[in-house]
């Protein structure tokens, strides 16, 4: 037995020889578990971040340096259990800042980063602490409080003054004065006590004739332009006298008129409306004479309007025609007729002159006759070729139709006056044919038979 724990019961082992097999017998205690309760604790690699913001700089107590900047700082460590320990400073530097606030001002001034009125010139300052970064901010009033202001200001000059304070020009002496807000917000009053001395200042317009001299103080002028001469008053101001000269030479003086018919013209005095050779003396301004030769041609234009083969025509029977104005809105000397009604044209000439309405009634129901009665088809009956003669006043259809309303033949003709058809029908069949010739003025049906 081995302190009564362990007993050997036997051996198998060859002589010389010791095999010892032990079968051990363990007791333990009643009521204990073999079962041993571990705990366990697994550790893993760490990384925290902290952000940070502060006031001009920071002590980071993990690596125990002061950083003055902002940035993003990092330390890495292993602990105890052999993990990684990373730690992320994410860091923000602010620093205390001065503004300074330069104001002028008239009065007074609310400042209302501290909410107070001042009412006097001078430097004052308050102070914010940022409760997050614990940073100062000092805030500068630099104040300067102006006053309402008035200017006087005595000037004496010739003649008149140009005030450049309120831009007006005065010509009298006297006291005047504007008020307005300059430019701090103040009111300024400027005061002008002006004294104005007589000055002569004089613009003429003289106007001589040809030979003549003009003088004016030491000065001569005979030639058109503009003359100024100075002189100095009693009072030591100037004096300018503006001389605008004219010089009127002596006319002699040709012209042609052409006066139209009914119409007259004045020369000088003298009033012209029939054609001759006229010479009148005027006076001019200047009293200068002038001789003007007029010769006067009249002017006189007529004309009728005709009927040429539904065209009307304006047949002029006085004077060189330069325009016509038809009613229809045509100037050339001829227009179609398509409709009925009144066609009136007035002509006018190079000079203007224009003539007595020219007036001409139309009635289309004779064009249409006229047009009706000019229409000949031979020969008929026909054995194939047939001719078609008419007088065409306007642009024409011309249809060939068989008695099932069928067209067999079409043709249109837009030239003006007689015409004269020759057309081939001997492919047709014999029987009845219709002719229809139609323009705006209206159809015309005329039979014909195809043997």
């Amino acid at each position: 037995n081995i302190r009564n724990l362990v007993s050997i019961t036997g051996t198998n082992a060859s002589a010389g020889y010791y095999y010892f097999f032990y079968d051990w017998e363990v007791e333990k205690s009643p009521c204990k578990s073999n079962i041993v309760e571990v705990i366990a604790k697994i550790d893993t690699n760490i990384q925290n971040t902290n952000n940070v913001t502060t006031c001009g700089s920071y002590l980071w107590p993990v690596d125990s340096i002061i950083y003055t900047v902002s940035g993003t700082y990092t330390d890495i460590s292993v602990n105890s259990n052999g993990c990684t320990n990373t730690e992320i400073l994410d860091l923000i530097i602010n620093n205390s800042i001065t503004n300074t606030t330069n104001i002028t001002s008239c009065i007074s001034f609310f400042w209302p980063i501290d909410g107070n009125t001042y009412t006097s010139s001078g430097i004052y300052t308050y102070t914010i602490i940022d409760s997050s970064s614990g940073c100062i901010q000092n805030e500068v009033l630099d104040l300067d409080i102006s006053n309402n202001i008035t200017n006087t200001s005595d000037f004496t000059t010739c003649g008149s003054y140009f005030w450049s304070i309120d831009s007006n020009t005065y010509t009298t002496s006297g006291i005047y004065s504007t008020t307005f807000l300059n430019s701090l917000g103040c009111q300024q009053t400027e005061i002008l006590n002006l004294t104005l001395l007589d000055a002569y200042n004089l613009n003429q317009n003289i106007t001589i004739c040809t030979g003549d001299t003009l003088q004016i103080g030491s000065n001569s002028y005979y030639s058109p332009g503009l003359y100024s001469d100075y002189f100095v008053t009693n009072d030591g101001c100037d004096s300018i006298i503006y001389t605008n000269l004219t010089v009127q030479p002596v006319i002699s003086n040709s012209q042609n008129i052409a006066l139209c018919h009914g119409d007259s013209v004045v020369i000088g005095s003298n009033t012209y409306s029939t054609p001759g050779t006229y010479i009148d003396t005027i006076t001019s301004d200047g009293s200068c004479d002038s001789i003007i030769t007029t010769n006067i041609e009249s002017s006189f234009i007529n004309g009728i309007i005709n009927n040429n083969n539904n065209q009307l025509e304006v047949n002029v029977t006085s004077g060189i025609i330069d325009n016509y104005n038809w009613n229809t809105g045509d100037s050339s000397s001829s227009i179609s007729l398509t409709t009925n009604g009144l066609y009136w044209c007035i002509l006018s000439d190079i000079n203007g002159c224009i003539s007595d309405t020219l007036f001409y009634n139309y009635l289309i129901n004779s064009i249409f006759n006229e047009y009706a009665n000019s229409l000949n088809i031979y020969p008929n009956p026909t054995n194939g070729e047939i001719n078609i003669g008419f007088f065409n006043p306007l642009e024409s259809n011309l249809e060939i139709v068989n008695i099932l309303g069928e067209v067999i033949y079409r043709i249109s003709t837009k030239e003006y006056g007689s015409q004269l058809l020759s057309i081939d029908l001997s492919d047709f069949s014999s029987g009845i044919y219709i002719i229809e010739l139609t323009n705006s003025i209206g159809t015309i049906n005329e039979k014909i038979i195809l043997e």
